[in-house]
């Protein structure tokens, strides 16, 4: 039988049997919480109790964002046109970008790039070049964001507060960082990190992009 040109590690089907990461689909259908779920079909293996609690908190705490962000308003004016909700879902996802939805990308990047760098000289860096730093400053939350502090917290609790929650932390503190807050999009981000520093599989998630940024998928949400 000649090679199939579309092949993918995530399933397959043998027969009339679903097979999603080597687990038929079948058994867990009913054994598996959602989020459990979707670790293993990015990470390709079940998550321990710390894990999935973890990668819980990200999605709650990303659950809402009210009617004002673009996306939102696109999608709305988009429907108002007559169109499907299929369409009015597309512009929406169109409306993503780095301001809005691609932040998390942004500050994953920083994130890596920059880990052996004080967060003094990170933050003199983008400040000479004029650059903003990506993941803080809110334009509601001046003071800090309790879904971060929230995120953060359970990061402690859980084990997965390392390297890359302290150097938020200390950007967060850094006097240079005039503007500097901790948002819940790199709460998630240098949480995700966490969970990442005690995964041994590297994989992509990046929701709003398709780079090859390498992040596990489960660090995603610090």
């Amino acid at each position: 039988m000649s090679k199939k040109m579309w092949r993918t590690a995530i399933s397959t089907h043998i027969g009339t049997k679903a097979l999603v990461r080597g687990y038929e689909l079948e058994e867990l259908i009913g054994n598996l919480t959602f989020t459990e779920a979707i670790y293993l079909v990015l990470k390709g293996e079940l998550p321990t109790e710390k894990e999935r609690k973890m990668l819980d908190v990200m999605f709650v705490a990303t659950i809402e964002h009210s009617i004002a962000p673009p996306s939102i308003i696109a999608a709305r004016a988009v429907i108002s046109g007559g169109n499907s909700l299929n369409v009015g879902v597309g512009a929406g996802i169109l409306a993503f970008g780095s301001a809005h939805g691609g932040a998390l990308e942004d500050i994953m990047k920083l994130l890596q790039e920059n880990i052996d760098k004080t967060a003094d000289k990170i933050v003199k860096e983008y400040l000479s070049q004029g650059k903003r730093i990506p993941g803080f400053g809110h334009r509601f939350f001046k003071d800090f964001d309790p879904r971060a502090k929230k995120i953060l917290s359970f990061a402690k609790e859980l084990g997965f507060y390392g390297k890359y929650c302290k150097l938020a932390e200390d950007m967060d503190r850094d006097p240079l960082s005039y503007n500097a807050l901790i948002t819940r999009t790199i709460a998630i981000a240098y949480a995700l990190k966490g969970i990442t520093e005690e995964a041994e599989h590297v994989g992509v998630f990046l929701p709003n992009s398709t780079s090859s940024v390498k992040i596990d998928p489960i660090s995603y949400f610090s």
